[in-house]
């Protein structure tokens, strides 16, 4: 009966720490590189916050993101959508 419950106990310790080593290594993943300066992640879009370590998902790293998409010049679109509206 007493090795029973020492052998639960160890089954249960060993299930905890594989439990809380899998949660550290995938919370561990979600640092992301950030890529260098360079016209290529300039052109896709990425972030571009340095060569240090940064959470995916923070203020610094979407705002990056957000600077490096190329709408081109919304400005002259909408003046033609203007023009074409007061054709009507």
């Amino acid at each position: 009966m007493n090795k029973k419950i020492i052998y639960w106990i160890i089954a249960i310790a060993i299930i905890v720490i594989v439990g809380l080593s899998a949660w550290w290594w995938l919370s561990q993943s979600k640092l992301v590189q950030a890529p260098a300066n360079t016209p290529e992640t300039q052109q896709e879009g990425t972030p571009l916050v340095g060569d240090e370590l940064v959470p995916a998902d923070t203020v610094v790293a979407i705002d990056a993101s957000l600077d490096g998409i190329d709408v081109g010049d919304i400005d002259k679109e909408f003046k033609e959508i203007d023009q074409s509206i007061g054709d009507l």
